[in-house]
């Protein structure tokens, strides 16, 4: 027989005795104010009344254990299954009836999504709102006191995900609220950048639920001048992309529908002349590699 002596034998049967303490109790340690991943049966009834937008019924189980909006439960991902809160869910439905009963019964305005790894995830329910197209979500979030300034796991903020989707009204929100507006994401890009590429993929779907539709009228072009408004860098360069170096590249890059941008931005004094540091392209040379004639006839005027 084994037997353990001295102090590491102390030690063991020391955490020996709070894992099972905190067996018998469901949770772990360290876990407080948000619940560890356990499914249960009430969770799952929240997930769909909220998905359903059943607010009375949302309200009705809040109210019968208050606790159940803290519990995480598995939403499919492209990446894999994150771990979401019923807030969480009520963002990306954006109903605000649903929203704000989970947040008068304790939901955690800025608690984040989890996942097994950080390179995806750690989403908080304004960041779900802004990249969903929910406007009136987000701005009852920001009332709750969310915080407008938060990254996610690739480092984009709030202001970078309804740049990206083109959510005008949600871009006007947040920078009504002085929100900076050139957060840098991973990829180096800025929400104007983001304005201009637009999304580069369709919109998300979780599991085998249909994407909910935005509230925010889609413009990118306005997104985009709505940037140039707010004092957006108009020459931020993304050094590993050679077709979007500049906003004004990427103007080029995009092509026609954002003829117009480019012509504010060289009005706003945006620089013609930076060279890509690859091939060193400007975007006159870039417009005239892929043909764009009407950009190369503003360029040239403007001394590209």
């Amino acid at each position: 027989m084994l037997r353990w002596r001295g102090v590491d034998g102390l030690f063991f049967f020391f955490f020996l005795a709070i894992a099972l303490d905190c067996t018998a109790a469901g949770r772990v340690p360290g876990a407080s104010a948000i619940v560890d991943v356990m499914p249960t049966t009430a969770a799952d009834h929240l997930r769909d009344a909220i998905l359903h937008q059943h607010v009375g019924a949302v309200d009705e189980l809040l109210r019968e254990d208050a606790r159940v909006h803290s519990v995480f439960l598995p939403e499919p991902r492209p990446w894999g299954d994150e771990q979401w809160l019923a807030l969480h869910y009520a963002a990306w439905v954006g109903d605000v009836s649903v929203l704000r009963v989970v947040l008068r019964h304790g939901g955690a305005v800025d608690s984040r999504t989890r996942f097994s790894t950080p390179l995806h995830a750690r989403e908080t329910a304004l960041s779900i709102a802004a990249r969903s197209g929910h406007t009136l979500a987000a701005a009852a979030l920001i009332e709750h006191g969310a915080e407008p300034e938060v990254r996610d796991a690739n480092n984009l903020s709030p202001l970078a995900h309804a740049a990206r989707g083109g959510y005008i009204e949600l871009v006007d929100l947040l920078i009504q609220h002085a929100v900076m507006v050139d957060p840098v994401c991973d990829q180096q890009r800025t929400p104007l950048h983001l304005a201009i590429l637009g999304s580069e993929k369709p919109a998300e779907h979780h599991a085998s639920r249909d994407a909910t539709r935005p509230t925010s009228a889609i413009d990118h072009a306005a997104c985009a001048e709505a940037m140039i408004d707010a004092q957006a860098d108009l020459n931020h360069p993304c050094p590993k992309e050679p077709d979007g170096y500049t906003p004004l590249h990427r103007c080029v890059a995009v092509g026609d529908a954002h003829l117009a941008t480019a012509r504010l931005l060289l009005e706003r004094s945006a620089q013609p002349r930076h060279p890509d540091p690859r091939y060193g392209h400007t975007a006159l040379d870039l417009a005239r590699d892929l043909h764009r004639r009407a950009f190369i006839e503003l360029l040239e005027t403007a001394g590209g």
